[in-house]
Formats: structure tokens, sequence, C-alpha cells
């Protein structure tokens, strides 16, 4: 019984840990590029600060090492559009082991939503500084739209490579 005990709770670890670490990639849309910055982690880092992790161009993709509670802000070439994205970790769903929280950091007068795609045909629209937060697996796709549904950005999740 004890052995019964430890491969499952040693099955529940792997688990786990497999989920500690993973790629984020933003995709910038086709008409212009995208900044992406890294500020910090969520509940253990009360400082406010952005590090530049890059700037993808038009159409392009920055893929980057993620950890639960990591969250980056994201803007747009124009400066008009940005996003708060948190990565979230799940250990006890096995079919969604993450979470994706995305906040609309647009308080312009007057405020804008924005349009989050998180499914083929799931919507949900963001005002501004409110967030949405949406359990995913790895290789699931997010779309955030201009309220006019134009992309702004894609995010994803993927596998950390086994031999890095």
């Amino acid at each position: 019984m004890s052995r019964v005990i430890f491969c499952l709770s040693a099955l529940l670890l792997s688990q786990t840990v497999a989920a500690q670490k993973a790629l984020i990639t933003f995709t910038a849309p086709r008409h212009e590029k995208l900044a992406v910055y890294f500020v910090g982690k969520t509940e253990d880092d009360p400082s406010e600060y952005e590090s530049l992790v890059g700037i993808a161009s038009p159409g392009k993709t920055l893929t980057v090492d993620v950890e639960p509670l990591n969250s980056f802000v994201i803007r747009s070439g124009d400066m008009k559009f940005r996003s708060k994205v948190t990565v979230f970790d799940r250990p006890s769903d096995f079919d969604r082991p993450l979470a994706l929280s995305f906040k609309n950091l647009a308080e312009d007068v007057p405020g804008e939503q924005i349009e989050l795609k998180h499914s083929n045909s799931g919507y949900q629209w963001i005002p501004p500084s409110s967030e949405a937060t949406h359990s995913t697996d790895f290789g699931h796709e997010f779309q955030i739209r201009s309220p006019t549904k134009i992309v702004q950005a894609s995010v994803r999740l993927d596998r950390m490579p086994k031999d890095l």
C-alpha cells in the first residue's frame, strides 16, 4: 500500500514539476511591432519595474522561458494597445495544467475594451483595468484583439524541451 502511495505521489510531483517551466510565445500582428516586457513574479515581487525582453517585428514571434507567476506587459508599436499577461500553475488539473490571465491596462478616456479569443468559438470582452483568466494546456493560442476585432497579439504556452 505504501508503495502505491509513493508511486502516486511521484506521479503528482512529476506533473507539478512539468508545469513549473514552460515556453511562452508572443506573436506580433501583421501590421505592427509588439514590445514584450518582463514585469516580475506576481505574488513574490512587490516592486514595480519593466525589463525589455524584446521587440517582435510584424508577423514574427518572440519566445522566452516562463514559470508560474511570471508576468509580462505587451505593447503595440503605436503604444495604444497594452496588456498584462500572467502565467499560473494548476497542478490539480491534468488536462489544463496552466492558466493565463490577461489584463487590459488601457485607462484612456474613453477607455476601450479588448477582446480575448480563447478558443475557436469563445470570445470575451475585457474592460479597462479588468482581467480574464483561462485554464489552458500547452499549444493553445489566445488572441488579443482591438475593439474593432483587429489582432493585436497572440500568446501561446509550450512545453519546455526536455534537453534544456
